[in-house]
Order: structure tokens, then sequence, then C-alpha cells
């Protein structure tokens, strides 16, 4: 056992965290994801309130869906839910590592290998001691399929999805662990990576209600600057785009009433004026990233 952390690129994070408490409040989800992830928070609490040593989850789960579907703000909101829970099981804090791959690894570009060990190791010596959460966002860039290295590539690539399989067999079992990747597409990811997952949840663009939802929200919260959408409007938008087609993602959804008056100068946005600001940031590929 480590008598001290280790070195890692990635500064951990404590929870429950009051400014995390909002990503709970902001969360509109369907019930094929909510009930499930809910499930398995109850599950890792439940394992840990029984002092289990070995838990029969893997502690890893698999977020998956186009961008702007909310599995950031999912993964930020179950972390904070989590995290309250083991507060009130055990008196303790967790830990949240949050990991953009892509860009920690281009950062360290050619110690790819050494930087996931760095990060493992800080992991599993917070986990002796505490829950320890890990979102690791674009998660195919540490766990890419190896059957489609080509020759051509380098062959850390393929260390570095080996290392990444290891480290998650070291710490499977552990009921203080918890790995959460998000990805756009898991076709990317290597098998033997999503074998591991004890959930993989498939995210979409917001339905009607969940669309008629963020769009309520948001037309709440620019009230304050005196912009009023009638809640008729709203519906007329929510059911327009969501009825077939491409759907906007959830940030532009929070944005559109604000846009909606930013664009077309009236104070008392309408309908119209909502769905065609919103189909043309659609066309541009305006998803508020």
């Amino acid at each position: 056992m480590l008598d001290k952390p280790p070195d890692t690129p990635i500064k951990p994070h404590k929870l429950p965290d009051d400014a995390y408490e909002q990503f709970r409040h902001e969360l509109v989800l369907p019930d094929s994801v909510a009930k499930p992830l809910a499930r398995f928070l109850d599950l890792i609490i439940f394992a840990i309130a029984r002092g289990l040593t070995r838990s029969p989850l893997n502690g890893f789960i698999i977020l998956k869906g186009p961008s702007g579907s909310g599995k950031t703000l999912t993964t930020k909101a179950f972390a904070q839910a989590l995290a309250t829970g083991y507060q009130q099981a055990s008196g303790n804090v967790s830990i949240l590592f949050q990991v953009h791959m892509a860009s920690l690894l281009s950062e360290l570009l050619g110690r790819t290998v050494q930087a996931v060990g760095q990060l493992f190791d800080a992991v599993a010596f917070s986990a002796e001691r505490r829950l320890t959460i890990v979102h690791i966002d674009e998660l195919e860039s540490i766990g890419f399929s190896r059957e489609r290295v080509s020759a051509s590539d380098p062959s850390d690539v393929i260390r570095m999805v080996d290392e990444l399989l290891r480290q998650l067999d070291i710490l499977s079992g552990n009921p203080r662990f918890l790995l959460i990747g998000t990805t756009n597409t898991v076709g990317m990811l290597d098998n033997a990576l999503i074998d591991r997952a004890d959930l993989v949840i498939q995210f979409e663009p917001p339905d009607y209600q969940a669309c008629l939802t963020i769009l309520q929200r948001a037309a709440d919260r620019v009230r304050e600057l005196d912009i009023e959408v009638d809640h008729g409007d709203l519906k007329k938008a929510a059911k327009a785009l969501t009825e077939n087609g491409q759907r906007p993602s959830g940030r532009l959804l929070s944005k559109l009433p604000l846009l909606a008056f930013i664009e077309g100068g009236s104070r008392h946005p309408t309908a119209s004026t909502i769905i065609e600001v919103a189909k043309r940031k659609m066309a541009e590929g305006f998803l508020w990233l």
C-alpha cells in the first residue's frame, strides 16, 4: 500500500460540492436513462454500507450518444448524487477525477502509457480510503478498438488500451471505485473494454417532453432579463422541433429563448422565431459544445 498520493496530471475534486448541486436540478432525463442509473447508484451505496471489500460490480459504466445529449451533465449530476449518498452512509467525502483524455494525451505526447498508469495509481490510492469517481470524456481516445489499429499506428495506442484494461481489472470489485466513460460512438471502443462495463446507456437528443422542460427552464431564466415567452409558444416550438428529422441538442435548447430575442429583436419571442433560430443553428452545426 502506498503511503502518499502518487503524482498525477489530473487534479482531484472533492464531492459533494454545492456548485455541483445545480447539475442535479438542471438535468432532464427519460426513464430509460434515469431509472437504470438510479438503481446502479443504489447498488454502489448498498455495497459500501454493507462493508463489502469485493463487489460483484466492475465499477464501470459507459454513457454513449451524440454531442449535446446530456452525457457530461448526467455524469456530474450522478457523481454529486452518489457522493451525497456515500457521505450519508459513511460520513466521508468523495473524490472526482475529471479527465478530458484527448487534451491530456496531446499534452503528454510520447508518454501516454505512463500518463494512464499515473492516473490510475492516484485513483487506486484514493479508492483505498474513500469513494473515488473517474470521468473520462472521449473514452475512445484511450479505449480505441485494437482491431482498428493499422500497422502504421504507433504501438503506444495498443499499449495504452492494454494498460487501461489492466488497471480496470485491478480496481474491479472495489465498491469505492467507479469509472464513467462518455463517448459519441461506442463502435470505436475496444470490445474488451465494452465487455467490462456494468452498464452501457444510449443517450438521444431530447424528446418532446424533455424538450419542453428544457425550453421552459430556459424561459424562466431569461424572464429576469424581461424576455417573456408564452407557454403556448414553447409547446408549439417543442412539438415542431421533435416531430421528425434532426432534433436540437439540450445545450442548444437551453439557449433558444435568449437567441430568439437576440436574433429576432422581440422581448416576446414567438414559436415561429424559436423554431427558425433552432433550425438555422442546427444547419450551422452550432450545438453549444
